[in-house]
């Protein structure tokens, strides 16, 4: 009897969150004006990183069942959890800021008294300070680094460490030859 407390479907929902916030860490790089005034690109980037980070969260409850099936690579394995954990606090960064701006579009478009919106206001003020469109591109590009490197490790466990070109690299590069 299967129960989804030891089917191992992390190989499967891993793809989602890879795919989801690379594709939004690139969108996020790409910095043309023509392209940034577009009212569509903020709510397109939105989308993109909160379903790549509802994907992160499927595929962190799912990782300790995968670790089960590679106790014999449980370093790699812990490397692998280390790369995910730090994917998913620099994009849920990013999306924490996201978040505030929708609301704060949700407000302003609802014509929240102005009296009511102090405080919000004020934290608004400190995202913005913050969230320079420098730091964004700099979270963004460490996040492309983070899950590229998560999945490469995520390859590594499952198909060995010269699977392809980049696998072999990036473990040479995170665990030299002694």
């Amino acid at each position: 009897m299967y129960s989804l407390s030891t089917v191992n479907i992390h190989p499967v929902l891993v793809h989602f969150p890879v795919a989801f916030l690379s594709v939004y860490a690139i969108c996020e790089l790409l910095r043309f004006k023509k392209l940034n005034d577009q009212p569509a690109w903020f709510y397109i980037k939105a989308l993109l990183l909160f379903a790549g980070l509802l994907g992160a969260a499927a595929a962190t409850l799912t990782g300790p069942i995968a670790a089960q099936y590679h106790q014999d690579v449980r370093d790699l394995v812990h490397t692998h959890e280390t790369f995910a954990h730090l994917t998913d606090v620099i994009f849920f960064i990013l999306g924490v800021n996201y978040f505030l701006i929708i609301v704060d579009r949700y407000m302003r478009y609802k014509n929240v008294a102005q009296e009511r919106l102090q405080a919000w206001n004020a934290l608004m003020k400190i995202r913005a300070e913050i969230f320079v469109p420098s730091v964004v591109v700099l979270l963004a590009l460490l996040g492309l680094v983070s899950v590229v490197t998560t999945g490469t490790l995520g390859g590594t466990i499952e198909y060995g460490p010269n699977n392809d070109p980049f696998t072999h690299f990036v473990n040479k590069l995170l665990f030299p030859p002694q």
